[in-house]
């Protein structure tokens, strides 16, 4: 009894000490951007009673320490130790190179999120500049941004291979990026690049309390921003949640299916998902004690029910499953099933079929190449390839 309770204390212990946020010096110009003031209705009834909660004293105890440690390069210590402070201007400055523009929104609750837009035109514009630079400033670095400093282009650099750029017509015109536990945009650049090159426009974004963005940091508010930056694009587009995608890597798969459950239409993939976050997160943290406690708490406190949440979503899926990814093995699988049973009930269609328009068996494992020496499934040709053939098929959603 001893051990258990000295368990769950040095749990708690260790996620208050992780803090997650960080400070950046000097400034930059943004653009404040609000299309109309954000209240609780932008919010639908069905999604907001995910999050009621009990409030009694183990709830008040649990929802501030929980969730930090997901963040965990978030803790100033850490970043300061660890040299990523340095890392996230350098990524920052990368966007900014590429033609990106910083904004400033207002998230659902009233919390500020940062983030960088960027346009496929002034991408064009900037990428030659960009690469004579970051060729060689990315210089000790270039292990953890996973780049080639070999690269001859902007491309090359960035390890993403030219197969991007002989995707087909597509009906998206601009995906934004929810990003995963220890992660934030400044460090995570394939991702915007390779969209960028497929000529669409981007978006990517900290969740409240991460880098630059203020606000609260609970799974709630994760889920909320993702809303937000949805509307954010699709009236920077002035267009449709049907001709936007929303990509979530890892614990990003929680907010990134909120968004397309909530907003009609908008496209979902899910990079190395979950489908409920007390199913992967002892595997996802090994270190921390007590296996039973971590499912218990997550799963009352911070669920991500994707399994359930997908069940509303209207647009296109891709599910996206890293070979060698010991973490989310088999969660497509689960998703898959939901899918199957919500939308394909009596179709004559093998499942085979249906596995392989749905879930995109991508080469790599489930982290990138900071902490891996397999290269990520974003500079496999292959794997880009399969991503060309799915965005080929979307065409925006006609909704009633």
């Amino acid at each position: 009894m001893a051990k258990q309770v000295l368990s769950k204390l040095f749990i708690l212990l260790s996620l208050f000490l992780l803090g997650p946020s960080w400070g950046f010096g000097g400034k930059q110009n943004s653009m404040t951007f609000s299309p109309r003031p954000f209240d609780p209705h932008i919010i639908s009834e069905e999604g907001a009673a995910i999050f009621a909660q009990p409030t009694g004293t183990r709830y008040h105890l649990t929802r501030p320490l929980i969730y930090p440690a997901l963040y965990g390069s978030g803790s100033k210590l850490l970043v300061q130790l660890a040299g990523v402070k340095r890392k996230i201007h350098y990524g920052r400055e990368f966007l900014l190179d590429i033609g990106g523009v910083p904004f400033s929104i207002e998230s659902v609750d009233g919390g500020k999120i940062d983030g960088i837009y960027l346009d496929p035109e002034a991408f064009k514009t900037h990428s030659a500049t960009a690469f004579n630079k970051w060729k060689k400033k990315f210089g000790r670095h270039a292990r953890f941004f996973g780049v080639n400093r070999d690269g001859e282009d902007l491309l090359s650099l960035m390890n993403i291979p030219a197969s991007v750029k002989e995707m087909g017509p597509s009906g998206l015109k601009g995906v934004y990026f929810c990003q995963g536990s220890i992660n934030c945009y400044e460090v995570t650049l394939q991702h915007p690049v390779m969209f960028l090159a497929r000529g669409m426009k981007v978006a990517v974004f900290n969740y409240q309390g991460i880098g630059r963005s203020k606000g609260k940091t609970n799974w709630r508010e994760t889920c909320y921003d993702s809303v937000a930056v949805t509307h954010f694009l699709r009236d920077q587009l002035q267009c449709s949640f049907s001709e936007l995608g929303v990509i979530g890597y890892s614990l990003g798969s929680g907010p990134a299916t909120f968004a397309a459950a909530e907003c009609p239409g908008l496209h979902l993939m899910l990079d190395r998902g979950f489908s409920r976050m007390s199913r992967v997160a002892p595997k996802r943290f090994p270190a921390l004690p007590g296996k039973k406690f971590q499912e218990q708490i997550i799963e009352q406190y911070y669920q991500y029910p994707n399994e359930d949440l997908i069940e509303r979503v209207t647009g296109h899926i891709a599910l996206l499953e890293a070979e060698q990814d010991t973490i989310m093995q088999g969660e497509a699988e689960i998703l898959l099933q939901k899918i199957i049973h919500l939308r394909h009930q009596g179709d004559a269609i093998t499942y085979e079929q249906l596995r392989d328009r749905y879930i995109l068996s991508v080469s790599g494992t489930h982290f990138g190449p900071a902490r891996e020496t397999i290269p990520p499934w974003t500079a496999d040709q292959k794997s880009q390839i399969k991503l060309n053939h799915f965005l080929e098929q979307i065409e925006p959603v006609d909704l009633p």
